[in-house]
């Protein structure tokens, strides 16, 4: 994905595998923003109908990578594919591929601070966002080769992160352009940095948990006196019976959705506006 207003070095995400990804939750009721696991629910489902579904979101992401010209590591960094990463996980091992995975780690705080600027975004459903991608990506990580990586950690000193990441995941990462990845990784670009408590717009202490417990994943420590892996699977269990109420971030979701889907329409996932434009559509309903 390019440039835009909100991130002048780009994005990194293939912007192929956006669409591939934003297609799959387009056919399933869901989108970027969807707050919600029912993605999840409706990929497990075992349908015939389904399963077909299935099969050919994975058919095109197996056309995506079969479309790299390296026999080496291919790296696949999108939000969303925390969403959908079972589709992900079946084109590899058709391919033959092994999977490993880094799953990076920012302060709620900093995202909603980034996704009112960017997107708009109201305080709850950025917050619902954080914990569902989150939580999913973590539950998922576990099965494979897996490292976690604190945004801000890799700001500061980010050689030790590629250290701990070559380690972890018994990869060969190349550091030769240091001084390019240096003038790269500008702290001027970092506009929202912030490690403070969340507020807990869901009530209870679920937000600040499980931040804690994704922090506790990198450093091996346990926060409290629970393991990080029993707050991650109470989050998403929670997430999936009611228990953690994220209603008033679906109702902000299903409020901005006919503005999203008419913005994106027009100029897709290239459009570096669409907070712009959201803020004032809202003001005049």
């Amino acid at each position: 994905m390019p440039a835009n207003f909100a991130n002048e070095a780009g994005y990194w995400e293939p912007l192929e595998a956006v669409e591939i990804n934003d297609r799959i939750l387009s056919s399933l009721g869901s989108d970027w923003w969807d707050p919600t696991l029912r993605v999840g629910k409706a990929l497990s489902e075992e349908s015939p109908a389904r399963r077909a579904q299935r099969r050919a979101f994975v058919d095109e992401i197996t056309r995506f990578f079969e479309g790299w010209s390296s026999d080496g590591t291919i790296v696949v960094k999108d939000p969303r594919i925390a969403a959908v990463a079972d589709c992900w996980f079946d084109a590899v091992k058709h391919l033959g591929g092994t999977i490993k995975i880094i799953v990076p780690v920012r302060s709620p705080t900093a995202v909603a601070a980034s996704l009112a600027e960017r997107d708009a975004l109201p305080l709850e459903l950025s917050s619902g966002m954080w914990l569902k991608y989150n939580v999913q990506a973590s539950m998922k990580a576990k099965a494979f080769s897996h490292v976690f990586v604190n945004y801000d950690d890799l700001m500061s000193d980010w050689r030790h992160q590629v250290f701990r990441i070559s380690s972890q995941l018994r990869i060969d990462l190349n550091t030769s352009r240091a001084q390019e990845i240096d003038a790269f990784l500008r702290q001027d670009l970092q506009h929202h940095v912030s490690d403070d408590r969340p507020v807990e717009v869901f009530g209870g202490d679920w937000l600040g948990a499980l931040y804690s417990a994704l922090r506790a994943c990198q450093d091996m420590s346990s926060p409290g006196d629970s393991s990080p892996d029993d707050v991650i699977r109470e989050t998403y269990n929670a997430l999936l019976d009611g228990r953690l109420n994220i209603k008033p971030a679906v109702r902000q979701w299903e409020q901005m959705k006919p503005i999203q889907q008419s913005w994106l329409g027009l100029f897709g996932q290239r459009a570096a506006g669409f907070g712009r434009l959201l803020k004032k559509s809202m003001a005049q309903r």
